[in-house]
């Protein structure tokens, strides 16, 4: 910490055999790859305020399969807000909606570069399952089914947030 710009070499005191040196110098800012961010940044940074659009470059994205007759295919910026809002497709009450939130979070943030190692099994269960349920389905599913759905959703979005994976980022 020291704040001279010229190198300090020296010994420690007379009899000593211990030299010390002081060095200083400025680090570069080393951009955070590979992290996640939260389903309140991708709906703030899809190009609809002041920030830039960092939601459309990474779309199209499946919630569900491909094949899925109730699977979904988020093609828009728009429709991206529209799921991460949990207000268009659903409510906040709704375990689909709020899985189609942090599933579509999740796969932004594996987009855009993060690790999903640990998200594995819970987005391949989570796809496989939404692409046979939507929204509609919540009311009829059971309460193990529907603890299953919650519990992928909690697993994805302890991943957005940064506490399992790769970290969130630092902005």
């Amino acid at each position: 910490y020291g704040t001279e710009d010229t190198l300090f070499i020296g010994w420690n005191s007379a009899t000593s055999w211990e030299k010390q040196s002081l060095v200083r110098f400025s680090m570069p800012d080393i951009p955070h790859e590979g992290c996640t961010r939260t389903i309140g940044y991708w709906k703030t940074h899809a190009g609809f305020g002041p920030q830039d659009d960092m939601v459309t470059p990474l779309l199209p994205i499946w919630l569900g399969t491909a094949a899925g007759a109730k699977s979904v295919q988020v093609t828009t910026a728009q429709m991206a807000v529209d799921y991460l809002s949990q207000q268009v497709y659903g409510t906040p009450k709704n375990g689909i909606t709020k899985l189609y939130a942090q599933l579509l979070g999740a796969k932004l943030n594996l987009a855009s570069g993060a690790s999903g190692a640990e998200i594995a099994a819970a987005m391949t269960a989570a796809d496989a399952f939404l692409a046979t349920h939507n929204h509609l389905d919540w009311g009829s599913l059971t309460k193990a089914e529907k603890n299953m759905v919650l519990g992928w959703q909690y697993t994805l979005d302890q991943y957005n947030n940064g506490l399992i994976g790769p970290g969130h980022c630092d902005e």
